[in-house]
């Protein structure tokens, strides 16, 4: 099975290493540009991708 992952912080980080964990196939991972300010305490769900070797777009209306 394969999926494409929209989202971003905490929440879509997790889902997406279940999805992962489940092997299901994620070739691409959609999420918005990280705020320079950030948000402490929560992981970007870009770097997690990157991680993972997953192709990350962040365009600027990607989850708005």
């Amino acid at each position: 099975m394969r999926a494409v992952v929209f989202g971003n912080r905490e929440l879509a980080c997790v889902r997406l290493e279940e999805l992962l964990g489940l092997e299901v196939e994620v070739p691409l991972v959609v999420t918005s540009p990280r705020d320079p300010a950030g948000h402490p305490g929560y992981r970007s769900l870009a770097v997690v991708a990157r991680e993972h070797g997953i192709a990350v777009a962040t365009p600027p209306d990607a989850t708005g």
